[in-house]
C-alpha cells in the first residue's frame, strides 16, 4: 500500500505544482481517477443492466417457489449462471474505489512526506506536538507550505463531533451523496420487479444503500476534511456518470425460454392491462 501511496502522492503533487491550491489539486486528481475506472464501471453498469432484463424470470421463481426458498434461490443462481451475470456488480462501483482511497488516506494524513518528500518521522519528533497525526498535518502547512484552504475550510483539519463548525460540510456531503450513488444502484435493480419478494442483489443493494451513508459518515469524522471532500467529489461523479449511463448504455436483448423477449413481455402485460 505504501507503494501506491507514493504513485498517488507524487501524482497529486504535479498537480498541486499547475493550480497551487490543495482542494483544487484533489478535484483534478479524482477526475483522473475516474476516468481510468471508466471502462471498469461501464462493464458492471452493463452487468447491471442484464439483471434487469432478466427480472421478470426472477420474478416468476419467487412466485413459483415463494413457499421454498431454497429451491428458489438454487432457480436464481442458475439464471445468473446462464445469464453470466454478477448478483452483486451493483455494490461494486462502491467498493473499487477503496484500495485508492485507503492509500489516499495515507497521503492525507501525511501530505508533508507523500507530497513534498519530508522526512515527517523525524521532524514530526521535533515539533512538541504531542498527537503526531495532527503534528504531520501542521507541519505540512508550516513548514512546506501546503495550501490547504478551499472554499474558507481547511482541508487538513479533522472535525469534532462535540463541536458543530464548516468543518462538518464535507463528511455531510459525502454521507449524502454516498446515498444517493447507492439509492440510484438500488433504483435500477428493482425497476420492472412485479414480486413483493427481493432477489439476493436486491437484498445486497439495500443493505448497502443503508450502511454505507452511515461509514461514511462516521470515518470521514475521524479523518482530515481533504478525506469527506475526496469521497464526495468521488461519489457525486458517480452519481452522474451512473446516470449517463443508463441512458446511452444499451445490452443485447435476453430472451426468455418460453419464447419472446422480456421488452415484448412487458410490452404485452401493459396492453393486457
Amino acid at each position: 500500500m505504501g507503494s501506491i501511496a507514493k504513485l498517488l502522492g507524487g501524482l497529486l503533487k504535479i498537480i498541486y505544482d499547475v493550480v497551487n491550491n490543495y482542494g483544487v489539486a484533489i478535484i483534478i486528481f479524482t477526475v483522473f481517477i475516474r476516468l481510468i475506472l471508466l471502462p471498469l464501471n461501464i462493464k458492471q453498469q452493463k452487468s447491471m443492466m442484464r439483471m434487469q432484463a432478466v427480472t421478470p424470470l426472477i420474478s416468476e421463481i419467487q412466485e413459483k417457489y415463494k413457499n421454498d426458498k431454497e429451491k428458489q434461490s438454487q432457480e436464481t443462481m442458475k439464471i445468473y449462471q446462464k445469464y453470466k451475470i454478477s448478483p452483486f456488480a451493483g455494490c461494486l462501483p462502491l467498493l473499487i474505489q477503496f484500495p485508492v482511497l485507503i492509500a489516499l488516506i495515507w497521503v492525507i494524513y501525511d501530505p508533508g512526506r507523500y507530497l513534498f518528500g519530508v522526512d515527517t518521522a523525524n521532524a514530526v519528533a521535533q515539533m512538541g506536538i504531542e498527537n503526531p497525526t495532527v503534528a504531520k498535518l501542521v507541519m505540512a502547512v508550516k513548514e512546506c507550505g501546503l495550501n490547504s484552504v478551499f472554499l474558507g475550510i481547511d482541508l487538513t483539519s479533522i472535525p469534532n463531533f462535540a463541536m458543530v463548525s464548516t468543518l462538518w460540510i464535507f463528511p455531510i456531503l459525502a454521507t449524502v451523496a454516498t446515498y444517493f450513488s447507492g439509492k440510484i444502484t438500488q433504483a435500477k435493480q428493482t425497476q420492472n420487479t412485479s414480486s413483493n419478494e427481493e432477489n439476493p442483489a436486491q437484498q445486497s443493494s439495500k443493505m448497502m444503500t443503508t450502511m454505507m451513508p452511515l461509514m461514511t459518515l462516521f470515518f470521514t469524522f475521524t479523518m482530515p476534511v481533504a478525506a469527506s471532500f475526496y469521497w464526495f467529489i468521488s461519489s457525486a461523479i458517480q452519481v452522474l456518470q451512473t446516470i449517463v449511463l443508463n441512458k446511452v448504455l444499451k445490452v443485447e436483448t435476453i430472451e426468455l425460454d418460453n419464447g419472446g423477449n422480456w421488452h415484448e413481455r412487458n410490452n404485452k402485460k401493459r396492453k393486457n392491462g
